[in-house]
């Protein structure tokens, strides 16, 4: 192999590393809520959280959002909060979608370093769910929303 490909697939392999099932999720850093306060995930107090990326410009999140929304008091049964970090910078649209469709879950974005959160989750196409444990390691990554609910319910009985 060359030098070039080794030296991209080092790169890749460093990208990649923190993401791996297991691991403690990176931190999420200059989030904010939809009324500008700040929002550390260290807050959220569930057994089990959701990281949802997504964009309402996206039509497939336009499509995934509310169907996801459809399973969240099921979610929050099993003891799961999702946190919904929108991907873009057009405030306006994220707002009015989430009161369109009356999305109740933790709702945050990143107006300060988009790019960077997109990389440390390689979140750049969207929807993307991450799923993480009250330590937030992470224990599923690259589901399909409706995968989520029966991933928890076979992941909280092989944890009994």
């Amino acid at each position: 192999i060359d030098t070039t490909s080794l030296n991209g697939i080092r790169y890749r392999v460093k990208e990649m590393k923190p993401l791996l099932l297991g691991k403690v999720a990176p931190e999420l850093k200059d989030l904010v809520d939809m009324h500008g306060n700040p929002f550390k995930l260290e807050e959220v107090k569930t057994k089990y959280v959701a990281l949802f990326f997504w964009s309402p410009e996206c039509s497939f999140c336009k499509e995934v959002a509310p169907k996801f929304k459809a399973q969240y008091e099921d979610l929050k049964n099993l003891g799961m909060e999702v946190v919904a970090i929108d991907t873009r910078l057009d405030i306006d649209a994220w707002k009015n979608f989430i009161a369109d469709h009356q999305l109740t879950w933790i709702n945050v974005n990143c107006p300060t370093r988009l790019r960077e959160l997109i990389e440390e989750y390689q979140a750049f196409s969207t929807p993307i769910l991450y799923l993480l444990d009250s330590d937030h390691r992470i224990i599923a990554k690259d589901i399909s929303y409706d995968q989520v609910k029966p991933f928890m319910e076979q992941y909280i009985q092989s944890q009994k």
